[in-house]
């Protein structure tokens, strides 16, 4: 199925780069004729300016009139391309051309009327036809002719030619990379969920033998009857059981983070809750601690996994306990209203500091003090409660203040 969804989303991701790349071709071809009109209105510009300015040389009329008596001919500058005059409209035009940001090459003429439509280069010829201001009736055109034009506009484009592929070698690279980190990313994760199930199968063979050698060794009658020889066997199995909760820990925290299905049922939150919190008597009582339970509402029924729920509530609590400098003092409330249930748990602890509320769900993460763990754990309580609230399609808040404690407010939707 997932193999699928790869092939079904690699489709998808080429034939939207395709799609991307006839827009930007499309796009770039529009962008050229925009270029070529400007530079056609840029030179219509030119030429209107050129003749009002022409038409109000006195001296140059008289000099075009007296060109065009000589006789008949297809180009009158080219008779006359001495005369002052006529350089004169060179410099005319080529500042009206850098007005325009125009720095190109051209060659002008005052040609006979027609005769631009018989040139071969004539997509390259601008024509302003309206001389009569100038020599009325003459029958003559001003024709300009820039011979690098193409090369101008492919100037023009090449910033955003360059751009284009640019842009798409970009998006390219970046699908790729993309690609290999998410691969690098799952390779990884299947890899540690590998290891931390080897470590925690192959400890928990040897963990068996310590609990039945224990258990075995504190019935005997030369341990019973030495009070220290007591109190080291009680040690062993209070260790046991916290590496045995610890392994148990990882374990649930590796399911979740797979992909393997979870049995899901109905459950009741409030005779969970009750059930856990029953549980840390022992502990309550050698801190000489205190939990209270409030209740609110009818209806406490929650869709998921009873085991992860009775886990995640479990955590909070034992980390109410064992962070808590003095007498603890838990507080856990639940809150049936409308279609959500909120249980709140708060304490008097040591708090966390403002810093680390936004990391303190992240798996392995864990608060130091300096360069030392002041607990002991593996950074996976809190982790393993977020991960069990999302799956239930809940979320969890923090609110804490340093030295005074700290408010675990949890939402789910009621079954």
């Amino acid at each position: 199925m997932k193999k699928k969804i790869h092939l079904v989303l690699l489709v998808i991701t080429i034939f939207s780069l395709a799609v991307l790349v006839g827009i930007q071709i499309s796009w770039m071809l529009k962008a050229a004729k925009m270029q070529e009109n400007q530079f056609k209105h840029a030179v219509s510009l030119v030429m209107n300016r050129t003749i009002e300015n022409l038409a109000s040389d006195k001296d140059f009329c008289n000099e075009l009139v007296g060109c065009l008596m000589e006789g008949e001919m297809q180009s009158c500058s080219l008779i006359n391309q001495n005369r002052v005059v006529f350089s004169g409209i060179d410099s005319m035009i080529r500042n009206e051309l850098r007005n325009l940001n125009i720095d190109l090459d051209f060659e002008f003429e005052l040609v006979e009327k027609g005769t631009v439509q018989e040139c071969p280069y004539k997509k390259n010829v601008f024509v302003h036809k309206n001389l009569e201001n100038i020599a009325p009736n003459s029958g003559f055109e001003l024709s300009i002719r820039f011979p690098e034009k193409k090369e101008f506009i492919k100037a023009q484009m090449g910033s955003i030619f360059i751009s284009s592929i640019a842009l798409l070698v970009l998006v390219c690279v970046s699908m790729v990379l993309i690609y290999k980190f998410l691969e690098h990313e799952r390779r990884l994760t299947r890899n540690i969920i590998d290891f931390i199930n080897n470590i925690t199968h192959e400890i928990k063979t040897p963990l068996t033998n310590i609990a039945l050698a224990s258990s075995i060794i504190s019935k005997h009658e030369a341990i019973t009857a030495d009070e220290k020889l007591v109190a080291y066997t009680k040690v062993i199995r209070n260790e046991h059981k916290n590496m045995k909760d610890k392994i148990e820990m990882m374990l649930k925290a590796t399911l979740l983070e797979s992909n393997i299905p979870m049995e899901i049922n109905q459950f009741s939150a409030d005779e969970e809750v009750c059930s856990v919190v029953d549980t840390f008597g022992v502990q309550l009582d050698q801190r000489q601690g205190r939990i209270s339970i409030e209740k609110s509402g009818d209806n406490f029924m929650l869709l998921g996994n009873a085991d992860l729920f009775r886990i995640a509530i479990g955590n909070l609590i034992d980390n109410a306990i064992k962070y808590c400098s003095g007498e603890p003092e838990i507080k856990v409330e639940l809150e049936s209203k409308g279609k959500q249930l909120r249980i709140c748990i708060s304490d008097n602890g040591i708090g966390i500091p403002k810093k680390h509320h936004s990391r303190i769900f992240d798996r392995y993460y864990r608060i130091t003090n300096g360069d030392v763990h002041s607990i002991d754990g593996f950074g996976l309580g809190l982790h393993l409660v977020k991960s069990t609230v999302t799956k239930m399609k809940g979320q969890i808040d923090v609110s804490s203040i340093e030295g005074k404690g700290s408010v675990f407010t949890i939402k789910l939707p009621l079954a």
